[in-house]
């Protein structure tokens, strides 16, 4: 197994401690990294900000370490954003340009 670090566990400490649900067996410096077992909405699953359970993790500890969203993600949230405010101009110019009513 490879010993590569993914967000600073290696692969086979990761494979160890995922069969044993054991929050005191993370070292300072994993916890430091953002690895925990998350209770709130992965039914104890051991994830890192790295992984993409993590966006819907809402453990309060956890939240310092929230990822920035991905560029797709960033590009999703924009077309929702565009289809909220369809009144949105996309080439800079200011709204009150736009007010034909004057």
């Amino acid at each position: 197994m490879s010993d590569t670090p993914y967000a600073g566990m290696s692969l086979q400490r990761f494979t160890d401690l995922m069969g044993l649900y054991d929050p005191a067996a993370l070292t300072q410096q994993e916890q430091a990294h953002g690895w925990h077992y998350c209770e709130s909405a992965w039914d104890g699953l051991l994830i890192s900000p790295v992984d993409a359970e993590y966006k819907f993790c809402t453990c309060p500890h956890a939240q310092s370490h929230k990822r920035a969203d991905s560029y797709y993600e960033s590009l999703l949230n924009f077309k929702k954003f565009l289809k909220e405010n369809p009144q949105y101009p996309l080439d800079g110019t200011p709204d009150e340009c736009y007010n034909t009513n004057q």
